[in-house]
């Protein structure tokens, strides 16, 4: 009989697809559906697409960097955190559900087996290298292909900086990573003090600097705006339909199949095919039809704010993070709550009659052209990592973590950021930190989750994955797609996982 992690290796048939989440991941797989001619349907349990954590990332696209959750330096940090008040840490771990909720057991020991396990984390390194420059490859070509201006989701080739405040030892632990991009092709310069201070002088936390470290390649671009533009292109050139206000809360079975999807309003949405691309809410769905998928909540604190190109030149270099506090700050290039359109081509200027030969010259106009509204710029800070149920709020605590830290860097904000809502958003953690993008026991019931930290930068790699997995089909890029097993759900069965932990399979 098959378990919860296991995957079929029935073909799946059929053209109708119900898709099930608004982020980032389900609506790039609505996407790469449509675009192979199914018949899609979104679900979203907010009125609008993206409200959860896909608008709350700190925007960046790294490809060359990453910082696994499982490490030996995670599990100090939060032996570290239980000895402080709530809300003095960047991490709030509650042991409590670990010991008392089984799958959030499972899911601990699992975490600490792929901490424990170098063999895991070196594959963890090159697979998340190999999913980014994948996805980064996607989103050009498909900016390229339907036509996306950086505009309209404020995309920027802004590169990214690494500041060390207060802490000279973390400041020596810039050059490693730093010699490791260089050596994989992503230029990057760590800086001296003297260097850091003089390019820094003008900022409000200059006297704090110890170090930094800069990166050429990155870019930033708003997630949310890039996939509602994405969902518009799904709609009017693919077909794709995308309901609101809709939260799935089970899935039907018979007959070995999956045949839709129950909401908690009563409504049934029928599919030939499911695929479940919920966030942190995933596995809750999931396991209504027996699917264990393993993910839990790693919650995040955000928030922005329109600010001039006075102020936004004061808050120096962006994007940003200051790792003595994990707080992430950016700067976008349209004011908060505003989409920017494509410039459309100007009009081409009617023809001029001829002035009647000896006519006098046409008098210049009286009305002076109106002065251009002030183009406002929009900042956004998020920082935290909160494990606990989606059943708890938001803690006060964290939200004043956040406020914190970010005056402190900023203080010339403070008035604004003590206003402003810090919303919080839960992204789907996996044990080993790697994506889920997979079948399930069902045929036709498909994953598609757990982008951790790297959502954003996976985003686009896990929706084309996701379509191979139904369809087979995948679009060429310079960089091929990684291997699927790297994300497969029957990775996580008891064997397997334990020879990954021991090193004796991939």
């Amino acid at each position: 009989m098959a378990d919860g992690y296991s995957v079929s290796k029935k073909p799946c048939s059929g053209k109708s697809v119900v898709v099930v989440g608004g982020g980032v991941a389900g609506v790039s797989s609505a996407y790469y559906l449509a675009r192979q001619g199914y018949a899609v349907t979104l679900l979203d349990k907010d009125p609008d697409l993206g409200l959860g954590a896909s608008s709350l990332n700190a925007g960046w696209h790294r490809t060359q960097s990453h910082a696994p959750l499982t490490s030996p330096g995670t599990v100090k940090s939060v032996i570290k955190s239980l000895g402080v008040s709530e809300g003095e840490s960047v991490l709030l771990v509650w042991p409590s559900y670990f010991l008392r909720d089984p799958e959030w057991m499972r899911f601990g020991a699992r975490f600490m087996g792929a901490v424990m396990s170098s063999a895991m984390r070196a594959f963890f390194s090159d697979y998340c290298l190999h999913l980014s420059k994948f996805s980064a490859d996607l989103l050009v070509e498909v900016a390229k292909e339907e036509g996306l201006a950086d505009v309209e989701w404020d995309r920027e080739d802004n590169g990214w900086y690494h500041m060390i405040l207060d802490n000279p030892a973390m400041a020596a632990n810039l050059n490693a990573p730093a010699a490791m991009a260089n050596k994989q092709g992503f230029p990057t310069t760590v800086y001296s003090l003297p260097e850091t201070k003089e390019k820094l002088a003008s900022t409000p936390y200059v006297g704090r600097m110890q170090g930094m470290a800069y990166e050429e390649t990155p870019f930033i671009g708003d997630c949310q705006k890039w996939l509602r533009r994405l969902a518009e292109i799904s709609s009017e050139k693919y077909g794709a339909k995308f309901v609101g206000n809709t939260s799935a809360c089970s899935l039907k079975t018979s007959g070995g199949k999956v045949t839709g999807v129950d909401t908690v309003d009563g409504r049934h949405f029928p599919g030939d095919i499911v695929v479940l691309a919920a966030g942190a809410w995933t596995a809750d769905i999931a396991a209504t039809a027996g699917v264990s998928v393993p993910v839990i909540p790693a919650k995040g604190y955000s928030m922005e704010f329109s600010i001039t190109e006075e102020q936004a030149k004061s808050v120096g270099p962006a994007p940003a993070l200051f790792s003595n506090s994990g707080l992430a700050m950016t700067v976008f290039a349209s004011e908060a709550g505003k989409r920017k359109k494509a410039p459309a081509p100007a009009p081409a200027p009617a023809p001029e009659a001829p002035a009647p030969e000896g006519a006098p010259p046409a008098p210049e106009s009286a009305v002076a052209a109106a002065p251009a509204a002030e183009e406002l710029k929009r900042i956004r800070f998020s920082t935290a990592a909160e494990f606990s149920p989606m059943s708890l709020p938001g803690r006060p605590a964290m939200a004043n973590y956040l406020r914190r830290n970010a005056k402190e860097v900023i203080p010339s904000l403070a008035a604004e950021i003590d206003v402003q809502h810090v919303r919080m958003g839960a992204r789907p953690q996996t044990p080993d930190d790697l994506p889920i993008v997979s079948g399930t026991k069902y045929p036709n019931l498909f994953i598609n989750s757990g982008g951790c930290s790297y959502g954003w930068r996976w985003g686009p790699g896990m929706g084309a994955m996701l379509a191979h997995a139904v369809c087979g089909k995948c679009p060429a890029t310079p960089t091929p797609m990684p291997a699927p097993a790297g994300m497969s759900l029957d990775r996580f069965s008891m064997g397997t996982y334990l020879g990954k932990v021991l090193g004796t399979s991939q």
